[in-house]
């Protein structure tokens, strides 16, 4: 019984692989471009690369099986083809070779000029001159804030709540609020006026306050908006505290 060997045309097998990796192209460049796209498209990247791959193997190896049969019954021509193979690999492999080396050369020389010592040393200087800004700014808060308890010492208790606003401007303030010893809100001024409840420090910071009599650090205060809170004590018979938020 003989078996019908169906082979294909070389040409149709090589327009059916381009037209595979063409279509494997369309798709990568596809989910670059929208990485939300990304899982839905993956299997089908993995299928066709994939199949891509195999066909490829299965072509170099069956022409292989057919060489080495030919050199096994010394047919004509067999040995000028190893010697052609042969040929082509080498000039396929070695510009590949080159331009891997140098590109992992680059790769390296790139990374390790991204972390040498040079640039540790300025991200470091760096953020050493932030940290110190940041500390003078927080210090002239605190001193322009303990001068806006000595005016307010001075005052009334009747007449703090209209002059809140007055200090809140004049100290460029993004809000202000006088808190009473129970922790209750006497008196608020905000630059936003849909703010209806000012920023609350959280136990963590009213339990600094008792201990240091003061609290000036970077928080975050509401939506995560980073901002110098300082809150300073109003001595007397019934202790106030004062909170300034500075932008």
């Amino acid at each position: 019984m003989r078996f019908l060997k169906i082979k294909l045309p070389a040409g149709l097998s090589i327009i059916i692989l381009c037209g595979l990796i063409l279509l494997s192209l369309q798709l990568m460049s596809s989910a670059t471009q929208e990485s939300s796209q990304l899982n839905a498209m993956y299997s089908w990247l993995l299928w066709i690369n994939g199949a891509g791959t195999i066909a490829l193997l299965g072509l170099v190896g069956v022409n292989l099986f057919s060489l080495t049969r030919q050199l096994k019954r010394r047919e004509a021509g067999s040995r000028l083809t190893i010697r052609m193979v042969t040929l082509f690999v080498v000039l396929a492999l070695s510009p590949a070779g080159i331009v891997f080396y140098f590109s992992m050369q680059f790769l390296h020389q790139g990374i390790d000029s991204w972390f040498n010592v040079e640039m540790d040393r300025a991200m470091e200087d760096a953020l050493e001159l932030s940290q110190a800004s940041l500390d003078q700014r927080i210090r002239w808060n605190l001193t322009q804030t303990q001068q806006l308890v000595e005016k307010i010492i001075e005052l009334p208790e009747s007449q703090v709540s209209l002059e809140l606003e007055n200090f809140r401007v004049l100290s460029n303030a993004a809000e202000m609020t006088l808190f009473s010893r129970q922790n209750r809100i006497i008196a608020s001024s905000s630059t936003n006026p849909s703010d209806i409840l000012p920023s609350l420090p959280d136990e963590h910071t009213w339990l600094q306050l008792r201990q240091n009599g003061e609290y000036a650090a970077l928080a975050t205060v509401r939506k995560e908006e980073l901002m110098i809170r300082v809150i300073l004590t109003l001595k007397g018979k019934d202790p106030r505290y004062l909170q300034a938020l500075y932008p």
